[in-house]
């Protein structure tokens, strides 16, 4: 194998391969193996015949795309090592010359890291905010645990706040009357009062009996989690099916029994607020993690090649398409729901691109400082403490996927050097 260079720069290495005979030789013979199974060679038994038979008998096309498959694989990571590049995303490789099993030559272009300087991640400091289980948040899971225990009796009244409702209703865009099907369902239930759907929804509901119907429209906050409906002016049309009083069981010692191991209201409250308390500061250290990595990505200085930039960006893009197909909305609609056009919204992913594939490398840096290294003993291990807490099929198909075992393996890093930085915060 030689290796010429062509043109490379800081952020991208262009090169040329061209292999030798002893290589072109093994590559063939691996093709013909390749298909041996379903070459028949006449005076041969299926995977015995010699290569020069097989080559013959086999089909031109499929034996010069086996060639070039392993030629271009096994080159492509051989001149990696020879060379010893930082390579980071994926390469562009096109063939410049090829005459059948005795001339292959193929160009190479890959974005690599070259000069870093790296944020000096021990001087970072970001403080943990401090959080407490505020009375509202102990209440509402009080409430929660009610609900369950209640009991339900039909009324033929008006529904007033409290009541569980049951309700049809169909939603459509107030503007162009598209029909919204992520906004419409039938025997939907709720309780009055408990506001689980967009402000105003069921002030419209208070009032009515079985039977009414009611239209009215709202403006779905602009903060809305599900980006498609932020922001949008949306006409409901309602019918109340049917009104039930909840009869909520009383907040006392023997509720507290009947939810678990516990003796007294107050033994009750006090573990709801452990664990409130244990998943308030879990997401805080989450938050503060997160300033982190963007910090030291922000304040590293890493030239990126646009090729990368520009794979990391479409990558967030087609995952961000997916989410709004798989909530029924074409992406012309995610974006008119953010206010955007399409280059306004590429240039945001842009930005966020950028930082993403820094704090990447930032802590692919920061690890070879540190001595942290991932195997996969590590990768087994977590991979089996996930397979522990979730029982759904899909999930654990999707952790057996040997092509996920990149993604855990980084995300088992990042932890570790997590720990590392803290470790200087102390």
């Amino acid at each position: 194998m030689k290796i010429t260079n062509q043109e490379s720069t800081k952020t991208l290495s262009k090169y040329r391969i061209i292999a030798d005979n002893k290589e072109l030789e093994t590559f063939k013979n691996l093709a013909a193996k390749h298909l041996a199974d379903s070459v028949t060679v006449p005076g041969f038994r299926k995977t015995k015949a010699p290569v020069d038979m097989i080559l013959k008998h086999a089909d031109p096309d499929k034996i010069q795309q086996e060639f070039i498959n392993h030629a271009v694989n096994d080159l492509y990571v051989r001149s990696q090592q020879t060379q010893e590049l930082k390579t980071i995303g994926d390469p562009k490789i096109s063939i410049s010359k090829f005459v059948p099993f005795t001339t292959l030559e193929i160009d190479v272009e890959v974005p690599i890291i070259s000069d870093i300087k790296l944020a000096n991640y021990k001087k970072i400091k970001v403080a943990k905010t401090k959080v407490e289980v505020t009375k509202e948040q102990l209440d509402k899971n009080l409430y929660e645990l009610q609900k369950r225990g209640s009991s339900f009796k039909p009324v033929k009244r008006a529904a007033k706040k409290g009541d569980l409702v049951t309700i049809d209703f169909d939603g459509e865009d107030s503007k162009t009357k598209e029909k919204l099907a992520s906004a419409t369902a039938q025997d939907y239930e709720l309780v009055l009062g408990d506001n689980t759907l967009i402000p105003g929804f069921e002030d419209n509901l208070v009032g009515l009996k079985e039977g009414d119907k009611e239209d009215f429209s709202l403006t779905f906050p602009k903060d809305y989690p599900e980006a498609t409906f932020a922001n949008r002016k949306v006409t409901f049309k309602t019918t109340l099916k049917a009104v039930n009083e909840v009869d909520l069981p009383k907040l006392d010692d023997a509720f507290a029994a009947t939810v678990g191991p516990f003796k007294t209201l107050s033994e009750l409250k006090a573990e709801i607020k452990k664990q409130l308390q244990v998943e308030l500061d879990r997401q805080a250290t989450i938050d503060v993690e997160n300033k982190i990595l963007n910090e030291i990505a922000e304040k590293s200085e890493i030239e990126l090649a646009d090729q990368i930039v520009e794979q990391e960006a479409e990558a967030m893009i087609a995952s961000t398409k997916q989410s709004a197909l798989n909530r029924g909305q074409t992406w012309q609609e995610f974006l008119s729901s953010r206010g955007q056009t399409e280059e306004e919204y590429k240039k945001e992913v842009d930005e966020a691109a950028v930082i993403r594939v820094k704090g990447g490398i930032a802590i692919g840096e920061i690890a070879t400082l540190e001595n942290i290294t991932i195997n996969d003993t590590d990768i087994d291990a977590h991979v089996a403490s996930l397979k522990a807490q979730y029982f759904d099929p899909q999930m654990q198909a999707q952790l057996d996927d040997p092509n996920n075992r990149r993604e855990l393996a980084m995300r088992i890093l990042t932890e570790r050097v997590l720990d590392a930085i803290r470790s200087y915060q102390k």
